[in-house]
């Protein structure tokens, strides 16, 4: 596996390799300047006997950062909230408990079993747990001797690789807080950023709140799970250059995906071939155009060799490829019609996908194009009606405009005959195929 390669959303079903959470927020006075909201908090996991090395990290146990930005003109929330329920708004607490929690463990020498049962219980390492456990590949007592081999300071990257998904291991903690402590008094800012792009996507009336854990561990750079995002801080610094550039980008990302998860859903079944397609063409135009919302939401130039740097030149090289990969489109229309075969629809689908695979630039190269010939507002009407809508909308504009790389006429006739949406109630609705969990990148 590429770790240095991402899929943007993760893929629930198919994997080479085999609801909705709430969120407790303490809240806090307002920030001073800005019609949006700053809250610090405690955690809520936190008792009175908390363990030795967890009693104060930096001037609190634990800080919450929450924002709350209503619409892309950022608005006061109360007056926008009380006059205009259509205003998209978001909502982002970031949670680095995970991190802050293991260094403070590691400062005080304490691998004791509560202590690090506790840090096991945190809502980052038990989604990490959960998908080592359903790939095989992590099970409870290989992270905890993890933990507890960085606590005692015996972790290396010869016992511990950077890209395993139990890896605990840090280069420095010292490092690891800095980066931290930065990115707190950032993170208005960014959030502020990330809110402003994502609104001018966003169909009117999405109101979203989410939590972005930043945590150690897992194969993936960003995951969004049920609205919920997992970023792995490690791709920001042991395997790149460190630094926080490209992070507004990926949470960016993984917001629409909650965006497109309000506004139209997320197929995802492979039981025969019509459902089969319609999840493969769904992935296309929800990846796509996360790529393409993703793209501008840090217009200035990132650091040489940051993740952020590596990101943006994959996006902007791939790109080049979109009018000769929308020609792999027709290995999916074969493996659906006219007899579907699933293991060549499970290989198609894993290599269009996977490590941000050709489909990205697919989509990306047709939500671009929609967007600069035929308006924002259409853009988003796709985003609501979903992939037939976006592959009709996209191939009207091939006919009229040669520059354009046509769909494979196989799989223009298939979406006009798909239906729009999938009927989740009956049991071909229903995902049949082996689900991990969350929508990873990679």
């Amino acid at each position: 596996m590429k770790t240095t390669m991402r899929q943007k959303e993760s893929n629930l079903m198919y994997r080479k390799d085999s609801s909705n959470k709430k969120c407790t927020t303490f809240h806090g006075p307002k920030c001073q300047g800005a019609n949006a909201r700053l809250t610090h908090g405690l955690n809520p996991m936190a008792t009175s006997k908390t363990p030795s090395g967890l009693k104060k990290v930096r001037s609190t146990y634990f800080r919450a950062l929450l924002l709350t930005v209503l619409s892309c003109l950022l608005l006061a929330p109360s007056a926008t909230a009380a006059t205009d329920p259509d205003k998209p708004t978001l909502e982002i607490t970031f949670d680095d408990t995970a991190i802050r929690e293991l260094i403070a463990l590691a400062k005080a020498k304490d691998s004791s079993e509560a202590s690090v049962d506790n840090w096991l219980n945190l809502p980052a390492n038990k989604y990490i747990l959960s998908v080592g456990e359903a790939e095989q590949n992590l099970t409870r007592d290989q992270f905890r001797a993890n933990a507890i081999a960085e606590i005692n300071g015996t972790a290396t990257p010869q016992t511990q690789s950077p890209t395993d998904i139990g890896c605990l291991w840090m280069s420095s903690t010292q490092d690891y807080t800095a980066m931290l402590n930065g990115f707190e008094d950032s993170a208005e800012a960014r959030i502020r950023r990330i809110a402003s792009r994502l609104a001018k996507f966003s169909p009117p009336g999405t109101h979203i709140k989410e939590t972005v854990y930043l945590h150690l561990g897992g194969d993936w750079d960003a995951v969004n799970d049920n609205g919920d995002i997992y970023v792995n801080i490690r791709f920001w610094h042991d395997l790149h250059r460190p630094s926080w550039d490209g992070i507004n980008m990926i949470v960016a990302h993984e917001s629409m995906h909650t965006v497109q998860n309000m506004a139209y859903g997320n197929p995802r079944d492979n039981s025969s071939a019509t459902p089969a397609f319609v999840t493969a063409m769904s992935k296309i135009q929800r990846e796509g155009t996360a790529r393409y919302v993703e793209n501008d939401t840090d217009p200035e130039a990132y650091a040489t060799s940051s993740y952020g740097f590596y990101e943006r030149a994959i996006t902007s090289e791939t790109y080049r490829s979109f009018p000769t990969d929308i020609k792999k489109l027709e290995t999916v229309y074969a493996a659906c019609f006219p007899k579907f075969d699933v293991d060549k629809y499970t290989e198609a689908y894993v290599d269009g996908v996977d490590t941000g695979g050709p489909f990205y630039d697919v989509g990306y190269g047709m939500a671009r194009a929609i967007d600069e010939r035929l308006g924002r507002k259409r853009l988003i009407d796709t985003i609501i009606h979903g992939p037939k809508d976006f592959f009709a909308e996209y191939a009207g504009l091939c006919a009229t405009d040669s520059s354009l790389p046509k769909l494979p006429a196989d799989v223009l006739k298939a979406v006009a005959d798909m239906p729009v949406k999938l009927d989740t109630s009956s049991p071909a609705g229903q995902s049949t195929s082996p689900v991990t969990k969350g929508e990873k990148n990679h």
